[in-house]
């Protein structure tokens, strides 16, 4: 699965709350198309978005690229800054280097750039170690005990977005 979009970069210091905004300054979801810069305090920069199976830990894996209006890709800090991101998504309990975001106390980081496994292309994306735990746990609270291997796999899906939308303004 992947798309194309346009999303915010604070040009301030600020990375803004854009949790709270009204329903009539939500970000809708641009024509993939069409992108326009915002003569305001924030430009907008393409965001491409990949959901990629990772073979590795047999879990979806978010891949993504941010570039400015030229094409180039956006350092870490100012990724950070984004609309991708929720405002508590970078808490003050994380490290960020020019690299990854990681917890302290984590053995792998959070947010990691790579390539991408399919395209080969360098991405950021949000490293799936933790993941099949986390599906594990949420889906045993929410099974059936009817739900076939279709509809298990179907219900893992949704929660794994349910889970990366805890972090990502998809």
């Amino acid at each position: 699965m992947s798309r194309t979009v346009a999303i915010f970069r604070r040009l301030d210091s600020t990375t803004g709350d854009f949790d709270n905004l009204s329903n009539n300054e939500r970000l809708e979801e641009p024509d993939p198309s069409v992108v326009s810069v915002d003569p305001g305090s924030d430009e907008t920069v393409v965001c491409q978005q990949h959901v990629v199976f990772s073979s590795t830990f047999r879990v979806p894996a978010f891949y993504f690229t941010l570039c400015n209006s030229g094409g180039a890709p956006l350092p870490l800090p100012d990724i950070v800054k984004s609309s991708l991101f929720k405002s508590i998504a970078c808490d003050d309990g994380f490290e960020v280097s020019s690299y990854a975001i990681s917890l302290p106390t984590s053995t792998f980081p959070l947010l990691s750039h790579g390539d991408h496994p399919t395209l080969g292309s360098p991405c950021w994306y949000f490293h799936p170690c933790e993941t099949s735990a986390a599906l594990k746990e949420l889906l045993a609270e929410v099974k059936e005990d009817d739900w076939d291997e279709t509809a298990t796999l179907v219900r893992q899906l949704e929660l794994w977005f349910m889970v990366l939308c805890s972090v990502v303004n998809l």
